[in-house]
């Protein structure tokens, strides 16, 4: 791509991804990371592989999240000029159960693909609670 690229492209991406947290679907999930994507998370301290970043991040993850969304208005997207790559920093904010709990974090994101027609595929991701976010306040009895 000769010129810059507006980050519509990244921010479907990360729209998609957000709808397959929600919905708990690994496998569309999957499609969308390079086999060797590697990340840092909020329980896992460094995953090598995509399969890694599946088994030890999400399946302990997702399954006791709740109501989870990036918060849109402070998403951030950086596009490289020939648009083959894009950094993504966004918050995000949970309800984590079986105690619900509200929990605010942040993450990095990084995508790639071949050129400007393709797909773009994640290659790192990088999820951390916001300080103090652990001690938020309780939402409501147990599940």
């Amino acid at each position: 791509m000769a010129n810059w690229e507006e980050p519509g492209s990244a921010l479907a991406w990360l729209r998609r991804w957000e709808q397959l947290i929600c919905a708990r679907d690994f496998e569309a999930a999957e499609a969308m990371f390079r086999a060797d994507a590697v990340g840092f998370g909020t329980v896992t301290d460094t995953t090598r592989s995509r399969a890694e970043l599946l088994e030890r991040q999400w399946r302990v993850v997702w399954p006791r999240t709740r109501d989870f969304s990036f918060v849109w208005e402070d998403v951030h997207v950086q596009v490289s000029r020939e648009g083959s790559m894009a950094i993504i920093f966004a918050p995000w904010r949970s309800v984590g159960a079986p105690v619900l709990r509200e929990r605010r974090g942040r993450c990095t994101i990084g995508l790639v693909r071949d050129d400007a027609r393709a797909p773009w595929l994640c290659i790192h991701t990088h999820f951390s609670m916001w300080p103090q976010s652990a001690d938020g306040p309780l939402l409501g009895p147990d599940i």
